[in-house]
């Protein structure tokens, strides 16, 4: 990052080519919604969620979650972050509070939450183990922090190596906006050294290749961040177009992330 750019640490993601600005952007978190909701809805459901839970989603995206929280907690609440909520509904519950912030500015009081969810938001901050410790605080006795967070697979063993330099170039363009995909790793640790008990660990491969969600999700991203991907130097033109086109392949078969979520309570 050059020195005359903001040192907000939510800069970084805002003003990406996954940024709320970008016009395909919505477009890009409904497919993401779609490879990952299913999953996430399952983690989340193990949590014995109750009818009267308070709720948090920190950095709601396009808001998938934060409106299943809400349909699911009818008697509580559910508050709803994020940086830009463009693509968010204040009316869509009654018990629904929509909060455009950056998620380190967030002042709740300690013990406020019985259920905390985040997906995709730490591992594109800068100081996501503050943002951590400061969530875990926000819990009531008894209350989960559930994070999930991508971990790319960028190596050279892929057996489709135009594949794997485009999920090397889209790791390192990413992590240009502060982004830090080994990260996630550190979650399991991170839950146990803020306090936090009943760990779960549980990781979910999305494949890229023979069609379905996770295809459409990850072509959909390749095509949007195309221009800074070149631009940047990352790949060229043609190095570009022959990554797109692994997905045209049939025989095209490979695993393009890890999502790894961790769920932990706060002792009752």
């Amino acid at each position: 990052m050059t020195s005359n750019q903001p040192q907000n640490p939510a800069y970084g993601y805002n003003e990406s080519s996954i940024g709320h600005q970008v016009q395909s952007e919505l477009d890009r978190l409904r497919r993401l919604e779609d490879a990952w909701d299913p999953e996430t809805i399952s983690l989340l459901s193990d949590c014995k969620v109750q009818p009267d839970w308070r709720c948090l989603e920190l950095g709601a995206g396009a808001g998938s979650m934060a409106y299943w929280l809400a349909g699911t907690c009818p008697e509580g609440h559910t508050t709803a972050v994020d940086l830009d909520t463009r693509f968010l509904d204040q009316g869509a519950f009654r018990n629904l509070t929509i909060s455009e912030r950056d998620v380190l500015d967030c002042d709740f009081a300690p013990q406020s939450f019985d259920l905390l969810h985040a997906r995709s938001l730490l591992v594109h901050l800068r100081r996501r183990e503050e943002i951590y410790r400061r969530a875990a605080q926000w819990l009531a006795p008894g209350g989960w922090l559930v994070t999930e967070d991508p971990v790319i697979i960028d190596d050279r063993e892929s057996p489709y190596p135009q594949f794997s330099k485009m999920t090397r170039a889209v790791s390192s363009l990413l992590g240009k906006h502060g982004a830090d995909f080994g990260w996630p790793r550190s979650l399991p640790a991170l839950a146990l050294q803020n306090g936090l008990t009943d760990l779960s660990v549980s990781a979910r491969t999305l494949q890229c290749g023979q069609g379905g969600t996770s295809d459409r999700h990850w072509t959909f991203m390749i095509n949007q961040m195309r221009a800074p991907l070149i631009s940047e130097g990352l790949l060229t033109e043609e190095e570009w177009q022959a990554g797109i086109d692994c997905f045209n392949d049939p025989a095209f078969l490979d695993i393009s992330l890890v999502m790894i979520s961790v769920r932990a309570r706060r002792p009752a």
